[in-house]
């Protein structure tokens, strides 16, 4: 190619290759242990069962195949706020984060043949700064009480551990494979920032 062509059809950006997916690992999946105990998990499972509007969601599109059950733990007194709270602090001190809020939690409970396919979990809304920057996500069950049910962000794989926590950006690709035997329960909090800010 002449200098002449590139020139005078590349005036202001390069055209090259689109990027490889990245599905490498880094500091931003962080998991801890122990963050809730079996009894704060059992209580936030039977608040759940307990609750109105404890209901049956599907897919929100097309693209990404969902199925679970789920409500909101609307009681702000519930101990688990005051637990978590302190995590998000610990994780967003380490980690130079500056979030705004914390959505509500939501519970989710996954029966035998539900999943939650690859997705993100930005708001995806162009007229809003800040939108979600970092997801929490607490297993509630024991894991044997299902098989099946398994978290994958990016290629990681998390633990099953009663009480663990993780945390990642929430553009992240994450899923639940399909639970084949069981049911699994966990709690995912949503923390919102400005997006050009770590």
């Amino acid at each position: 190619m002449s200098t002449f062509f590139y020139k005078y059809f590349m005036t202001h950006f390069p055209i090259k290759m689109k990027p490889n997916i990245d599905l490498s690992l880094d500091n931003s999946i962080v998991e801890y242990d122990n963050v809730i105990t079996k009894d704060m998990a059992d209580s936030i499972i039977q608040f759940a069962l307990n609750d109105d509007s404890f209901h049956r969601r599907g897919s929100k599109n097309a693209v990404t195949k969902a199925s679970f059950t789920t409500c909101l733990l609307y009681d702000l007194t519930h101990p688990a706020y005051d637990v978590l709270d302190k995590v998000w602090k610990i994780f967003t001190d380490e980690h130079g984060y500056s979030l705004d809020f914390i959505e509500y939690y939501e519970i989710k409970e996954y029966r035998t043949g539900d999943s939650f396919g690859m997705h993100m979990d930005s708001h995806g809304s162009t007229n809003l700064n800040p939108d979600r920057k970092l997801n929490l996500i607490v297993q509630l069950s024991e894991s044997e009480d299902y098989e099946g049910g398994d978290l994958y962000i990016k290629m990681h794989h998390a633990t099953r551990n009663i009480g663990s926590a993780i945390f990642f950006p929430p553009h992240y690709l994450h899923a639940v494979t399909e639970i084949t035997s069981g049911t699994r329960y966990c709690i995912i909090g949503h923390g919102w920032g400005v997006l050009n800010r770590k």
